[in-house]
């Protein structure tokens, strides 16, 4: 399970590289990036919701490497858009002294974030089940969907 696992992401991490050129590209106002951030955090939620019927219905392997394979090429390519859009919105709206700062505490943030969600990924896989998993995962990610929103109808930008 563990190869399983870690190959799906390398493909979702796969996705996303290939996906930025053709994003970067796209936009770079901030209002643009507000949208594209929200936007993003909000599909995460359904894809993150798409697997639970497949471990209810314990459907056949064909089927969740076809599904697992869709949510996984849709998560790479939200993180792109995701990422790319916080990068732009530090870049364009803070000062000059601060950016350089402000980038690197959101790679931090995500390097943090990558290792506390995977320790409590593995928690919540060992009293809940996948279930509990992608549950969890998309309810997490619609608070941040509705923080982000939240903070782009509050701020000047």
């Amino acid at each position: 399970m563990d190869k399983e696992i870690f190959l799906a992401y390398l493909y979702s991490a796969s996705i996303s590289s290939v996906s930025y050129a053709f994003i970067n590209r796209r936009f770079r106002e901030p209002a643009r990036a507000w949208g594209y951030l929200v936007a993003s955090m909000a599909l995460r939620v359904p894809i993150f919701l798409a697997p639970i019927p497949l471990v209810c219905l314990h459907t056949v392997k064909t089927t969740a490497i076809i599904v697992v394979g869709t949510v996984f090429t849709f998560t790479g390519i939200t993180w792109a858009f995701i990422s790319t859009s916080l990068s732009t919105l530090i870049i364009t709206v803070n000062e000059r002294g601060e950016k350089d700062t402000l980038l690197g505490e959101l790679n931090a943030a995500i390097g943090a974030g990558t290792i506390i969600g995977s320790i409590l990924s593995g928690l919540i896989f060992k009293y809940e089940g996948y279930t509990g998993v992608f549950a969890w995962s998309s309810l997490l990610v619609a608070i941040s969907a509705l923080l982000y929103y939240k903070a782009w109808k509050t701020l000047i930008t």
